[in-house]
């Protein structure tokens, strides 16, 4: 099974990453920055994420939950429950 997975995947990435240190392509940032997208969009992502969780007025996730249980909101980040 390792031969039909990671064998191909490793022949691929050996390819590009010669491809892309070659001279004979063209726009080679383009490339770069296409194969780390990814890894910044995902990273993103979850940082709009967490800041509509902790968001500090009152339609915050966390707030809102709070809120049903009859807790006052919480400030996340500049009370102490934010450290």
């Amino acid at each position: 099974m390792w031969v039909l997975g990671t064998l191909p995947q490793l022949i691929i990435g050996i390819i590009l990453a010669y491809a892309l240190n070659s001279a004979l392509i063209k726009m080679k940032s383009l490339f770069r920055v296409s194969i780390f997208m990814p890894y910044v969009t995902s990273t993103v992502a979850v940082a709009i994420v967490f800041g509509i969780m902790f968001n500090n007025q009152d339609f915050g996730l966390f707030n809102v939950i709070l809120g049903w249980f009859g807790i006052d909101t919480i400030s996340w980040g500049t009370s102490w429950w934010g450290v």
